[in-house]
């Protein structure tokens, strides 16, 4: 028969040798190992909100917020609701066994510190799923027994603030109409959640369908518990980069700026050639500022990528927050009164602006297609004016938006080319320029001569 080393051995033992546990002799430890059973053998498991409850939270939120979008009055008469921040629900069992009990704590700590509920749309939910407000409904729950189990707030305080303010909103026919109908298809629905709910346990389900709270189950071999862990409110954090992909948008934001810059810099080289030739330049040359210098000094895949970044901002909708009451919607701005004229031009022009960052994709698509349309690009795009065979010359503006800078010292041009990364020296004879200079052809002078 073999032998077993830790044949002996229990999980719980486990843990308290490595310190896990620190004692379970007494105190909250050896309570909970005697009511649910040892460390180590306990199962802890996550339990769902109940679907019902979060129709019925989400059916109530809903419709009490489109009744104060249509409402002003209904609005400011909810945002009046007094709002329980604090306060403490002590069971009456407890008080009648004549010991003192404190609310909240964490069943895994020797000693723990009270806690308290905090309050939201708690105390309208609760009135409504207690069948409270329809007298024919309400036939077996009497909400003012609940008063004197709440700690830290009076018994009138709680009956007039917690419970006949928020009946007699809720009973006001002017707001709400037929409430008779209206407030027995909720209670059924809370019904159907609960059967025997109350008040303050409506309250506490509303903060754990909002994700406040977690309710979770300890499962052991002598019994089981149901435990809501504290209230854990929204906090603001900020995003992680590496869950969200948001750098997308930043480098496709510094691509457009690289594009912007370069453009604003051959515009600026151009203009400085145009000034120092005297205005001798091809002025329709400069109506392709866009077109061939995005080809030459950006290239065709930062165009591409800006191309598409005024598409996306184009099939965006924009959405503006407004003030509806006393809460806040989201509204299209085409469809607000109260727009003012700078706005809607703005809004205007902007959408002008991204519409005309859409031709950067023609742009590319136009020059890559000049390997297939040949001889026929000439009949759609302009910029092959000054490209075909039968130019003899070009003037040093139009030359910096192909890519070409040049600076000439008496009949010799020095050029450089930014696209093959190149330095070109021509010479012209004196001849040919006095010719042209007889044939009144002076412009010809400035520009630069194109050889084989």
């Amino acid at each position: 028969m073999g032998q077993f080393a830790f044949a002996n051995v229990s999980m719980e033992s486990v843990v308290l040798q490595n310190g896990t546990v620190a004692q379970v002799e007494s105190g909250a430890f050896a309570t909970f190992r005697d009511t649910i059973g040892p460390f180590g053998s306990v199962d802890v498991k996550h339990v769902a909100v109940p679907p019902s409850v979060v129709r019925f939270v989400l059916h109530v939120k809903d419709t009490m917020t489109l009744l104060r979008t249509k409402s002003l009055s209904l609005s400011a008469e909810y945002s009046a609701l007094y709002d329980p921040s604090e306060f403490c629900y002590i069971p009456a069992s407890w008080f009648e066994s004549g010991q003192v009990y404190g609310a909240g704590g964490n069943i895994m700590c020797p000693e723990s510190t009270t806690w308290v509920l905090e309050g939201g749309l708690w105390v309208l939910t609760a009135v409504i799923a207690l069948n409270m407000v329809v007298p024919s409904v309400n036939t077996t729950h009497e909400g003012t027994a609940l008063c004197p189990n709440v700690v830290g707030v009076s018994v009138d305080v709680c009956q007039a603030l917690m419970l006949d303010r928020p009946l007699s909103f809720l009973k006001n026919s002017s707001y709400f109409g037929d409430n008779e109908v209206w407030f027995s298809t909720m209670a059924a629905l809370a019904a159907t959640a609960q059967a025997d709910v109350r008040n303050v346990a409506v309250e506490v389900f509303h903060t754990a369908r909002s994700t406040q709270r977690e309710v979770i189950s300890l499962q052991g071999d002598r019994g089981t518990i149901n435990l809501l862990s504290t209230n854990s409110p929204d906090v603001d954090s900020l995003v992680n980069p590496l869950e969200v992909p948001v750098n997308v948008a930043s480098y496709i934001r510094y691509a457009c700026l690289y594009v912007t810059s370069a453009i604003i810099c051959v515009a600026f080289l151009s203009t400085l050639y145009l000034l120092v030739n005297r205005g001798y330049v091809e002025g329709l040359n400069m109506l392709e500022l866009n077109r061939v210098a995005g080809v030459v000094w950006v290239g065709r895949t930062l165009l591409f990528v800006r191309g598409l970044a005024a598409i996306s901002l184009l099939s965006t909708q924009v959405l503006t927050l407004t003030p509806v009451g006393y809460q806040w919607g989201i509204s299209d701005p085409r469809v607000m009164v109260d727009e003012t004229a700078i706005d809607q031009s703005m809004r205007f022009f902007k959408t002008f602006l991204a519409a005309g960052e859409v031709s950067w994709l023609g742009f590319v698509l136009s020059d890559m297609l000049i390997v297939v349309t040949h001889q026929y690009t000439t009949a759609y795009m302009f910029k092959c004016h000054f490209m075909v065979w039968a130019v003899y010359y070009i003037d040093p503006a139009s030359a910096v938006i192909n890519g070409m800078l040049s600076i000439q010292v008496k009949n010799t041009f020095y050029i450089f080319d930014v696209k093959v990364w190149r330095l070109f020296v021509i010479d012209e004879p004196n001849l040919k320029r006095k010719r042209l200079h007889d044939e009144g052809a002076v412009h010809l002078l400035q520009a630069i001569p194109l050889t084989d």
